[in-house]
Formats: structure tokens, sequence, C-alpha cells
């Protein structure tokens, strides 16, 4: 990860990365194309998220790895709640895969076995 991590929007059915080229550097969310999944952290309490990313963010990522068929389910569900809120029928936010000890725990698992994978 860059030390410097860029805003992120978790929950979110594309790159979750934000960049400041909007209108007077205003910030808006990147239109990369989704390649990469991996986690995210959010604070108090800490949350671990499943996060999507273009080829450019995948650095943000915590065990970035290629998109599987599970990650292609999941972003067309989070599409979906996404459109469904947009069309006023109500918002289901998307939900952290774990949080506190429990978060801590995937992360560090995550950082242990891409250590034995190499990126490609």
């Amino acid at each position: 990860m860059n030390c410097d991590p860029v805003p992120w929007r978790v929950g979110s059915p594309s790159c979750g990365a934000y960049l400041t080229t909007g209108y007077y550097g205003a910030p808006k969310q990147c239109a990369g194309q989704v390649i990469y999944a991996g986690l995210r952290l959010g604070r108090d309490p800490v949350e671990a998220w499943l996060a999507f990313t273009c080829d450019l963010h995948h650095d943000e990522l915590i065990a970035p790895r290629e998109l599987l068929d599970r990650d292609h389910a999941v972003l067309a569900d989070w599409r979906d709640r996404e459109q469904r809120a947009l069309d006023g029928r109500g918002w289901d936010p998307p939900r952290p895969l774990a949080v506190g000890t429990a978060a801590n725990y995937l992360v560090r698992r995550a950082l242990r076995k891409t250590a034995t994978w190499p990126l490609g």
C-alpha cells in the first residue's frame, strides 16, 4: 500500500478510489475498469471491507488479486443495491467483511497468504 492512501469509498461497485481531478479539484470517483479485489480497512471501529479497484489503484488494496467469480457476484449485488437506492426503493448498504478483532485477524491472514503468493 502507498504511504499516502487516496480517499476511498468502501462498498462501491466500481473502483473505490477518489481522484481530485474533478471541477476545480473536487474529488470524483475513479472510472477505471474494475479488475482487482482486495481488502480496505475502515476505522472506529476497525472494519475490513472487500474492495474493488482498477489497475491504477490496486496498490491501495491489502492483498490485491484478480477478480474471482464470487467477486463478480458481489459487484452485481452492490450495483443492484445502489440502483435500488437511486430509484427510491430503499437503501440496503453493503456491510464490512469483519469488524474489530475479526477484521484485524482477516487482514493478518490475507497478508500472510500473499507473502507466499507472488503477485502477477
